[in-house]
Protein backbone atom coordinates (compact mmCIF):
# COMPACT_ATOMS: atom_id res chain seq x y z
CA UNK A 1 0.00 0.00 0.00
CA UNK A 2 2.98 2.22 0.54
CA UNK A 3 4.44 1.67 -2.51
CA UNK A 4 1.11 2.48 -4.10
CA UNK A 5 0.84 5.83 -2.81
CA UNK A 6 4.51 6.76 -3.26
CA UNK A 7 4.07 5.87 -6.80
CA UNK A 8 0.78 8.32 -7.21
CA UNK A 9 2.25 10.78 -5.56
CA UNK A 10 5.41 10.76 -7.75
CA UNK A 11 2.66 10.57 -10.99
CA UNK A 12 1.29 13.45 -9.76
CA UNK A 13 4.59 15.26 -9.38
CA UNK A 14 5.95 14.32 -12.77
CA UNK A 15 1.93 15.41 -14.05
CA UNK A 16 1.83 18.78 -12.59
CA UNK A 17 6.00 19.66 -13.41
CA UNK A 18 5.23 18.36 -17.18
CA UNK A 19 2.16 20.38 -17.42
CA UNK A 20 4.36 23.94 -15.89
CA UNK A 21 6.75 23.26 -18.38
CA UNK A 22 3.90 23.16 -21.14
CA UNK A 23 2.60 26.32 -20.02
CA UNK A 24 5.88 28.12 -19.69
CA UNK A 25 6.89 27.72 -23.40
CA UNK A 26 3.90 28.38 -24.75
CA UNK A 27 4.63 31.16 -27.55
CA UNK A 28 1.82 33.35 -26.67
CA UNK A 29 0.39 34.54 -22.89
CA UNK A 30 -3.71 34.62 -22.47
CA UNK A 31 -3.39 38.52 -21.96
CA UNK A 32 -1.40 38.69 -25.50
CA UNK A 33 -3.97 37.63 -27.34
CA UNK A 34 -6.57 39.23 -26.05
CA UNK A 35 -4.38 42.38 -26.74
CA UNK A 36 -4.12 40.55 -30.14
CA UNK A 37 -7.82 40.03 -30.68
CA UNK A 38 -8.67 44.62 -29.02
CA UNK A 39 -5.88 45.83 -31.41
CA UNK A 40 -7.15 43.22 -34.75
CA UNK A 41 -10.64 44.54 -34.20
CA UNK A 42 -9.41 48.05 -35.16
CA UNK A 43 -7.74 46.70 -38.65
CA UNK A 44 -10.28 46.57 -41.84
CA UNK A 45 -9.95 43.68 -43.31
CA UNK A 46 -7.81 42.20 -40.75
CA UNK A 47 -8.41 38.71 -41.87
CA UNK A 48 -5.83 39.46 -44.57
CA UNK A 49 -2.85 40.20 -41.85
CA UNK A 50 -1.22 37.52 -39.98
CA UNK A 51 -0.08 38.41 -36.24
CA UNK A 52 3.34 37.83 -35.66
CA UNK A 53 4.28 36.84 -31.77
CA UNK A 54 6.21 39.89 -30.53
CA UNK A 55 8.32 36.92 -28.93
CA UNK A 56 9.07 35.78 -32.57
CA UNK A 57 10.63 39.47 -33.31
CA UNK A 58 13.75 38.99 -31.19
CA UNK A 59 14.17 35.73 -30.55
CA UNK A 60 16.54 34.03 -32.75
CA UNK A 61 16.66 30.72 -31.73
CA UNK A 62 12.74 29.42 -32.94
CA UNK A 63 11.74 32.76 -34.82
CA UNK A 64 9.80 31.46 -37.83
CA UNK A 65 10.27 35.08 -39.23
CA UNK A 66 14.03 35.88 -41.49
CA UNK A 67 16.38 38.28 -40.26
CA UNK A 68 15.99 40.94 -42.77
CA UNK A 69 11.73 40.76 -42.00
CA UNK A 70 12.65 41.06 -38.05
CA UNK A 71 15.20 43.97 -38.22
CA UNK A 72 12.48 46.09 -40.06
CA UNK A 73 9.98 45.30 -37.70
CA UNK A 74 12.32 46.56 -35.35
CA UNK A 75 13.10 49.65 -36.89
CA UNK A 76 9.82 50.43 -36.95
CA UNK A 77 9.34 49.40 -33.03
CA UNK A 78 12.04 51.95 -32.61
CA UNK A 79 10.74 54.58 -34.99
CA UNK A 80 7.65 54.04 -32.84
CA UNK A 81 9.65 55.10 -29.71
CA UNK A 82 11.85 58.16 -31.21
CA UNK A 83 8.20 59.62 -32.23
CA UNK A 84 6.82 59.04 -28.70
CA UNK A 85 3.97 56.98 -30.05
CA UNK A 86 5.28 53.74 -27.94
CA UNK A 87 5.55 54.91 -24.73
CA UNK A 88 6.63 53.62 -20.95
CA UNK A 89 3.10 52.53 -19.44
CA UNK A 90 1.95 51.18 -23.30
CA UNK A 91 1.08 47.44 -23.87
CA UNK A 92 3.49 45.56 -25.85
CA UNK A 93 2.99 46.68 -29.67
CA UNK A 94 1.07 44.05 -31.84
CA UNK A 95 2.69 43.40 -35.28
CA UNK A 96 0.18 42.46 -38.15
CA UNK A 97 1.96 41.75 -41.73
CA UNK A 98 0.11 41.60 -45.00
CA UNK A 99 2.91 41.32 -47.89
CA UNK A 100 5.09 44.11 -47.37
CA UNK A 101 2.67 46.03 -45.27
CA UNK A 102 3.06 46.21 -41.66
CA UNK A 103 0.79 47.29 -39.08
CA UNK A 104 1.85 48.26 -35.73
CA UNK A 105 -1.05 48.16 -32.92
CA UNK A 106 -0.20 50.09 -29.70
CA UNK A 107 -2.93 49.91 -26.90
CA UNK A 108 -2.12 52.99 -24.68
CA UNK A 109 -3.11 53.19 -21.14
CA UNK A 110 -6.13 55.90 -21.83
CA UNK A 111 -7.60 53.18 -23.97
CA UNK A 112 -6.97 54.33 -27.25
CA UNK A 113 -5.26 52.19 -29.67
CA UNK A 114 -2.54 53.63 -32.16
CA UNK A 115 -2.22 51.86 -35.45
CA UNK A 116 0.65 52.77 -37.31
CA UNK A 117 1.23 51.01 -40.92
CA UNK A 118 4.71 50.82 -42.60
CA UNK A 119 5.93 50.02 -45.97
CA UNK A 120 8.44 47.33 -45.09
CA UNK A 121 9.09 46.73 -49.14
CA UNK A 122 12.68 48.95 -49.57
CA UNK A 123 15.31 48.84 -47.69
CA UNK A 124 14.61 51.02 -45.43
CA UNK A 125 11.07 51.13 -44.00
CA UNK A 126 8.23 54.04 -44.25
CA UNK A 127 5.70 55.12 -42.13
CA UNK A 128 2.24 55.75 -44.45
CA UNK A 129 -0.30 55.69 -41.68
CA UNK A 130 -1.54 57.01 -38.02
CA UNK A 131 -4.60 56.69 -36.77
CA UNK A 132 -5.67 56.87 -33.22
CA UNK A 133 -8.98 55.02 -32.36
CA UNK A 134 -10.02 55.27 -28.64
CA UNK A 135 -11.40 51.64 -27.21
CA UNK A 136 -13.92 50.15 -24.56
Amino acid sequence: MKKVLTLICLLVLVLTLGAGIAISNSKVSDGEVELQKVISAQVPNAVDYRIVPFKDIYDDKNSKEDIELRTKITKAIENLKDSNELKIGDFKPVVLLKGNDAIIGIKHPDNTISLVTFDMSGKEIKKIHNEKKEVK
